[in-house]
């Protein structure tokens, strides 16, 4: 709780033994839903969960309407 996004991911990289999985940092929820929603494949969900910070950042403008490159042929 309350740590820094740089510090938590390095904590976790540090204990992380797979190497098919990655982490990464952002300034906010909306940037990390945006890039999520970029990097995702079309079979892929992205669930946003987490404190009130973290959810009620990405729906403080209301449920995003996201356009994916996969969702829009």
């Amino acid at each position: 709780r309350a740590e820094k996004a740089a510090q938590l991911q390095s904590r976790w990289q540090a204990g992380n033994s797979r190497k098919d999985t990655a982490a990464q940092a952002f300034a906010d929820p909306v940037s990390a839903l945006r890039a999520a929603v970029d990097a995702a494949d079309p079979a892929d969900r992205i669930v946003v969960f987490g404190s009130f910070h973290t959810v009620g950042g990405v729906l403080k403008d209301g449920v995003p309407r996201l356009s994916a490159r996969h969702m829009n042929p």
